[in-house]
């Protein structure tokens, strides 16, 4: 059921899960600051102390979406030895190892970049969520994406995270949590005019489902 999902996860890496998704990444680009591509969220509610540490992290996006996860994730390490309380590079750091793929690592790094914000980077509070949602820890994830929409004044990670309840929903049976979960994150999603065809496809093949 999952496999069928294609949503998103968020801050400008690849994942080959989504890359056709041109469309709604270009439309995620202007929604406040944050870059979306696949299923990781990059940027947005963080910002970088040194232009050195923009190219460096840059670069590594790159050499992500070249599938240069070895380049990548020394790039960032560079960045790091820098900007080492940055929670963007780490974020971005969790993203390479999620798409190499090596999940523990992925967490790690997720952990560590909410960790050095205090909690406050809430774009690595909701790749984490979404990594536990892919492994089947669906009470960790629901966690994170509640907690997100409790403390977070950002309309697109509230409607993201919501998105993310309604696959969680789905997919341990609970429908009628899916359909409310949705319609929150339908309302805002139109408001804001972005992520059309990843919540079209979640409405297609996922409520659809809730009718049989």
């Amino acid at each position: 059921m999952r496999k069928v999902i294609l949503l998103i996860l968020v801050s400008l890496l690849i994942s080959c899960d989504f890359i056709e998704k041109t469309n709604d990444i270009q439309d995620s680009m202007l929604a406040k600051g944050f870059t979306i591509e696949g299923e990781s969220i990059y940027f947005g509610e963080s910002e970088f102390e040194f232009e050195k540490t923009v190219k460096l992290n840059n670069s590594a996006l790159e050499y992500s979406r070249q599938r240069k996860f070895i380049k990548a994730r020394k790039t960032l390490l560079k960045a790091l030895d820098i900007e080492p309380q940055n929670p963007i590079l780490w974020n971005n750091l969790g993203n390479v190892e999620r798409v190499s793929p090596n999940e523990s690592k992925a967490k790690k790094y997720f952990e560590k970049s909410i960790k050095v914000s205090d909690t406050t980077y809430l774009v690595a509070v909701l790749n984490l969520g979404i990594l536990h949602s892919y492994s089947g820890d669906f009470d960790k994830s629901k966690k994170l994406f509640q907690y997100i929409i409790s403390n977070s004044d950002n309309d697109l990670l509230e409607a993201i995270s919501n998105l993310e309840l309604t696959k969680l929903y789905i997919d341990t049976g609970n429908c009628e949590k899916a359909k409310k979960s949705f319609k929150i994150a339908d309302k805002i999603l139109n408001d804001l005019n972005v992520l059309k065809e990843t919540k079209n496809d979640l409405k297609k093949f996922n409520l659809d489902y809730c009718q049989n």
